[in-house]
């Protein structure tokens, strides 16, 4: 399984970034036997230049099972669906703690837009 996360750094002990689209990095991590087996931190090449289908784009050419998010959009969540990748949004803490909450089934999804759909 491969789970990708919007990060605000380049570690597994990294906070989930806030915004799907809007992140400096994605971890993509590997998992195998309910084990994370490896990782990678990859740059956003759309953080200063955000476009909403770009980065959905970028993001499945990792092949991910699942993406793990604080905020997305309904277009991005629906286009990330669309090619059978699985959202869990409301995620917040580090990397870690969301990706071993994930693994053990203690994530819920959160039904909240990204707060910027909020106006906040």
């Amino acid at each position: 399984m491969i789970i990708a996360v919007p990060s605000e750094g380049n570690s597994l002990d990294s906070k989930v970034a806030e915004h799907f689209g809007r992140c400096p990095f994605f971890i993509v991590i590997t998992v195998k036997e309910n084990k994370v087996q490896d990782f990678k931190a990859v740059a956003n090449p759309f953080v200063e230049n955000h476009r909403p289908y770009v980065v959905v784009e970028f993001i499945a050419g990792f092949k991910p099972d699942y993406v793990l998010c604080d905020g997305i959009g309904p277009r991005a969540i629906n286009s990330l669906n669309q090619q059978g990748i699985k959202v869990i949004k409301g995620c917040s803490g580090s990397i870690s703690e969301v990706v071993n909450s994930f693994l053990e089934n203690k994530l819920t999804d959160s039904a909240n837009p990204c707060k910027h759909l909020k106006g906040e």
